[in-house]
Order: C-alpha cells, then sequence, then structure tokens
C-alpha cells in the first residue's frame, strides 16, 4: 500500500506538467527530404518544391494538450534579391500557408540578399534588411501557418515547401528548411489544483498510505 500511495503520488506531480513544451523539429537535410539543396529557377520557370515527410509519431506528439500544436518553419534560402521570392508551405491536407511572397523595399521589390529566419504567427512582419542575410530572426508568414494546425497534434505525412523566383535577373538556392512542430499550452490549472497542491496531495497519499500499513500490521 505505501509504495502503491506513493507511485500514486508521483504520477500526480508528472501529470501536471505533461506535454508541456514538447516539440518536434524535422529538418530536410538530416532527414533525407527532397530538394535540399536545390537551386531555384529563374522565372519563367517553375520553382521547386521541396518534401520532407513527418512520422505518424507527431500525429499524437501534443496529446492532452488542448490547444494542439503550432508549426513554425526554419528557412535557409540565398538569393541575390529576395523580393523576388515566394515561399508557401502545404501540409499533408494540401492546406498552405504563405511565408514569404514579393517582399518590398524602399523603392520597389527587395534587393537585399539572403534568407536565415524562423517564420511563425508570433514572429513580425517581414522587413527588407540592409545587411546579409536580408530576411532573418522570427518572421510572420505571410498568411498565417495556424491554417496548418490541428487540435490534437500534426498531420504526419509530406509536407512540401515550395520556392518560386518571380524574376530572371538574380541567382538562388534552397539550403535547407526545417519544419518545427511544438506543442501549445494546456488550459489554466484551477487554483485548487496547481502543482503546489498537487505536491502536498502526494505527500497525504504517501502518509495516508503508511498509516494505513500501520494499522494492518497492528491488527
Amino acid at each position: 500500500m505505501k509504495i502503491c500511495a506513493l507511485w500514486t503520488g508521483l504520477a500526480l506531480i508528472g501529470i501536471s506538467g505533461l506535454a508541456v513544451g514538447q516539440s518536434l523539429t524535422v529538418d530536410c537535410v538530416t532527414s533525407g527530404g527532397t530538394n535540399c539543396p536545390a537551386r531555384i529557377p529563374d522565372s519563367p520557370q517553375p520553382g521547386i518544391v521541396s518534401s520532407i515527410v513527418i512520422p505518424p509519431a507527431a500525429a499524437t506528439l501534443c496529446s492532452g494538450v488542448s490547444t494542439g500544436t503550432t508549426v513554425s518553419v526554419q528557412l535557409n534560402a540565398t538569393h541575390s534579391a529576395v523580393g523576388d521570392l515566394v515561399v508557401s508551405l502545404a501540409n499533408p491536407s494540401s492546406s498552405t500557408s504563405t511565408l514569404l511572397s514579393n517582399l518590398q523595399g524602399a523603392a520597389g521589390a527587395c534587393q537585399g540578399s539572403d534568407i536565415l529566419a524562423t517564420f511563425t504567427d508570433t514572429g513580425t512582419a517581414a522587413t527588407c534588411g540592409a545587411l546579409d542575410p536580408s530576411v532573418t530572426g522570427m518572421v510572420a508568414p505571410v498568411s498565417p501557418l495556424s491554417a496548418l494546425h490541428t487540435t490534437t497534434g500534426a498531420p504526419a505525412g509530406t509536407w512540401n515547401l515550395t520556392v518560386t523566383d518571380n524574376g530572371n535577373n538574380g541567382d538562388g538556392a534552397l539550403n535547407d528548411w526545417s519544419l518545427v512542430i511544438s506543442c501549445g499550452t494546456p488550459p489554466p490549472v484551477p487554483a485548487q489544483l496547481s502543482r503546489t497542491m498537487l505536491a502536498w496531495m502526494a505527500l497525504a497519499l504517501v502518509l495516508i498510505g503508511s498509516l494505513v500499513l500501520r494499522l494492518k500490521r497492528r491488527t
């Protein structure tokens, strides 16, 4: 009884933080994805499609977390004029988010070079930076990545990143990209079930178990 109560108490402590902060990162190059690295053809040639596969385990990555998952994209691309590029991501269900589309600078299309950025719905709007890489940091996509989220996990299967060059006067390449799937934040825990309270409950169970064991020995 004492051991049973002890394990029950420890389980209560652990469950209070289950899945919070978990994430899965699938890197194109490392995972053996397609077209990474690959040259980005100039217009009027069609763009490139780079694919990575999310394993089935990702579908239950955030089970038990009410807000499901969030998706972000880490992108590493070389191009002499990033304002020529259109980048979009499609999940296995063919829902699509546009990450970047003909970024503008002070005098028309951005002439800055290269992209080394993380696209996330909590980022700031993309700007045409003067330094190389021109697009860097935490960047908000043109259309929300939330369109690719699910309520319980991330769709397992093939995700496609499409990169198109709408200009014909600049060379470029997709070096690598990663898909990051992160668990959301669970609903607020009621005050009576806070982590501190759960710890006290666990201790109480241990003490009760010890007391019951002693009473059994006396009888």
